[in-house]
C-alpha cells in the first residue's frame, strides 16, 4: 500500500509523525508499506491544468518510497521532481512564504508610493524590465487558505531565530491592507464633503482572489465588516459566489452601482476589468472608485467624471 499526505504539514511531519504511528501497527515503511508527502500545488481556477502539467514534487520517507509513489503520479504528470519527505514538506512553504513577502513587499511599496504622490504601478512595471527583478503586484489584501498560514507554519520551524520575523512581519504588511483601502474609503467620502454613516458604498468581490468562488480569508470580509461597523450602507456585487459577509446582496452589478456614493473594488475578477464606465456614472449618485486591484485605468475612470484612488496610487484622480 502506498500511502500519500497532500495537506501542507510542518517539516519532519511525515517522518517523524506518520511513519512511527503506521509502523505502530507492525508493519515497516519501505518493506510493507510506502509513505509519501506530495505537496499540492495547483491554483483554485485551474486545478486540472495545472494538475495535468505543472512540475509537481514528491518526497518519500526513504527511496524506495519516492519511487512508488513517483510511479503513480507519473500516470498523471510527467513532470516530476523526486526528493524526500521533510525536503518536499519545506519546499511547499518556502513557495507561498516566498510569494507572500513578494506580495507585502509590493504593499510597502504602495503605501510609499501614496506618500510620494505617484503610481506604485508604474514604479513596478518599470522596475521589472530589469532582467532580475520580478516584483508582484499589490492590493487590497491577501487572503486564501494558504498564504494566510503557511508563512507561520514556516516562521514556526525555528522559533527562536530573530531572523524569522521577516516572515511575520510581511504577514502584518499584508493584513494590514484591508485596513488601508476603508481608510482610502473614508478619505474619498471625506474629500467629497460626505460622511462614510449613511453613505451607500458598492463593493465589487467577495472571494478571496479573482475568478475563483472561495471565500475563504478574503480581505473583502474585513472590508465589508469594518465599512458596516463605521454606519455604511454596503451592498455586495460578486459573480461568483452569493457570500456578502453580512451586507446587502447584489443580483446584478447594476443594482449595487445605483445611487452608489462610491465603488469599492476588492477582488480583480475578470468581469471588473472590463466595466462599463458610462452606465456606472450614469447610475451613482457621486462618482468615486476606491481601487484595490488596478482593474480600471485612473485615466478611464476620470475621462468619465469619476474620482479615481486606488491602493498605491499617490493621489486622488480627476479631470
Amino acid at each position: 500500500m502506498l500511502i500519500v499526505i497532500e495537506s501542507t504539514i510542518p517539516p519532519g511531519t511525515t517522518v517523524g509523525i506518520a511513519k512511527p504511528m503506521l509502523e505502530e501497527t507492525g508493519m515497516k515503511v519501505s518493506r510493507d508499506i510506502y509513505l509519501a508527502h506530495v505537496p499540492e500545488r495547483i491554483a483554485p481556477g485551474k486545478a486540472v491544468e495545472e494538475l495535468l502539467n505543472a512540475p509537481g514534487v514528491v518526497g518519500g520517507a526513504d527511496p524506495r518510497s519516492t519511487e512508488k509513489a513517483s510511479q503513480l503520479y507519473s500516470k498523471v504528470n510527467p513532470h516530476l521532481q523526486p526528493t524526500d519527505a521533510t525536503t518536499a514538506e519545506f519546499v511547499k512553504l518556502a513557495e507561498n512564504t516566498y510569494r507572500d513577502l513578494n506580495i507585502a513587499l509590493a504593499n510597502l511599496l504602495a503605501l510609499m508610493a501614496e506618500k510620494l504622490g505617484i503610481d506604485v504601478y508604474e514604479t513596478i512595471r518599470l522596475a521589472n524590465t530589469h532582467p532580475r527583478v520580478n516584483i508582484h503586484m499589490p492590493g487590497a489584501g491577501v487572503g486564501g487558505p494558504c498564504l494566510t498560514k503557511d508563512p507561520y507554519m514556516l516562521a514556526s520551524t525555528a522559533p527562536d531565530f530573530w531572523g524569522a520575523e521577516l516572515i511575520r512581519i510581511a504577514r502584518r504588511i499584508n493584513d494590514y491592507m484591508p485596513t488601508h483601502t476603508v481608510n482610502i474609503v473614508e478619505k474619498a467620502l471625506a474629500d467629497a464633503g460626505l460622511s462614510v454613516i449613511g453613505a451607500k458604498i458598492a463593493v465589487l468581490g467577495a472571494a478571496y482572489k479573482g475568478g475563483v468562488d472561495d471565500t475563504r480569508e478574503s480581505p473583502a470580509k474585513y472590508v465589508v465588516q469594518k465599512l458596516l461597523e463605521k454606519g455604511a450602507d454596503v451592498v455586495v456585487y460578486n459573480p461568483y459566489t452569493p457570500e456578502t459577509f453580512g451586507a446587502r446582496p447584489a443580483k446584478v452589478l447594476e443594482e449595487a452601482a445605483k445611487d452608489a456614493d462610491a465603488l469599492v473594488i476588492v477582488i480583480d475578477h475578470p468581469e471588473f476589468k472590463k466595466l462599463n464606465l458610462v452606465t456606472l456614472a450614469a447610475l451613482m449618485r457621486h462618482r468615486i472608485i476606491i481601487d484595490g486591484r488596478r482593474a480600471v485605468e485612473p485615466h478611464a475612470a476620470a475621462a468619465h467624471g469619476f474620482t479615481y484612488y486606488g491602493v498605491g496610487y499617490g493621489k486622488a484622480y480627476k479631470l
